[in-house]
């Protein structure tokens, strides 16, 4: 969606800066699933009349208390004027064409999430898992039918896409591949038709995409199959273990990122966990003794204590 809402800034803002720093996970899994992401944020219904003033409130007074116009200039008047004005053209205005629906609940919920990922000043995984399960990508939805014109496949009802200026059903199965894009669960083969996407055993020989979205293509079998287990080889695709697990260079075995005390894992640890002198140790929280970033959970020491997240994720996005 092309609104401004803190929204997909804070998200794309939190993939790009996500990179493997030798504390948590080596970098960030963005391709979260329904049964991967937790409850969504708890918050009352937002009207569309009352959304534009609640999000400036949420992304200024953030900018404010993570003292972000200490080096982006400005202060809190210009901030709600511009974010006002931009939420008014991008939310409120864009519903008002008829193109987009709003829905009262998820934007609640949303609001109630952006308020918790801003509050420690810094970005992390769980904000961007917290971001997507309170639907801060989905509560402006597409009203166009088939056959009527759009500007973007977001004002386009689901499935269906914009193309030449106009929403319509990408082919299905069997049909010839539309600027090599089919419909959901399909995939465009080397032929040009669409075929659908396969599931655990089925052939993915030189197609990347014909595997189902929890599948990989197995270049052994050129099969696909389930991403790899805790103790299954993973030599021949090392980046295909599944979620919270890494391939081991000693093993060539899927394995949990270690923890407290064990050898780190190329430099990586489990969640809440950095690396040290090549052994896990546990992040310590806000005002614990601290000799290095890695060292604190908000991944800020200053002056030897754990101090609140460094807010420059943060004052980007916003």
């Amino acid at each position: 969606m092309r609104w401004l809402a803190v929204t997909t800034a804070l998200l794309a803002l939190a993939v790009a800066a996500c990179t493997p720093s030798g504390g948590g996970t080596a970098g960030f899994d963005t391709s979260a699933t329904s049964d991967t992401l937790p409850p969504p944020a708890s918050g009352p219904p937002v009207q569309l009349a009352q959304y534009c003033d609640q999000y400036t409130q949420v992304a200024c007074g953030a900018a404010t208390s993570c003292r972000c116009f200490d080096s982006l200039g400005g202060d809190a008047a210009l901030c709600e004027g511009f974010m006002g004005q931009r939420c008014q053209s991008e939310v409120t205005d864009w519903v008002a064409t008829g193109a987009v629906n709003f829905d009262a609940t998820r934007a609640g919920q949303c609001l109630a999430a952006m308020r918790r990922i801003v509050a420690d000043c810094a970005l992390d995984e769980g904000d961007i898992r917290l971001f997507v399960a309170s639907h801060c990508e989905d509560f402006l939805t597409g009203a166009r039918r088939a056959g009527e014109p759009c500007d973007g496949s977001d004002e386009c009802v689901e499935p269906l896409s914009c193309r030449g200026e106009v929403c319509v059903t990408l082919p299905a199965p069997g049909q010839p591949c539309r600027e090599g894009e089919c419909a959901d669960d399909a995939f465009c083969d080397t032929a040009a038709v669409c075929r659908a996407q396969v599931g655990a055993g089925g052939t993915c020989a030189g197609e990347g995409d014909a595997c189902r979205g929890d599948l990989y293509c197995d270049t052994r079998s050129d099969t696909c199959q389930l991403y790899i287990a805790s103790g299954q080889p993973c030599g021949h695709e090392r980046w295909a273990c599944d979620d919270d697990l890494y391939c081991s260079d000693d093993t060539d075995l899927c394995a949990p990122y270690p923890g407290v005390g064990q050898p780190c894992a190329d430099g990586a640890c489990a969640d809440g966990h950095y690396c040290a002198a090549s052994v896990c140790r546990r992040s310590a929280a806000v005002g614990a003794a601290c000799d290095d970033d890695a060292a604190c959970v908000s991944d800020n020491c200053d002056d030897g204590v754990c101090a609140a997240g460094d807010s420059d994720d943060i004052c980007a996005a916003l």
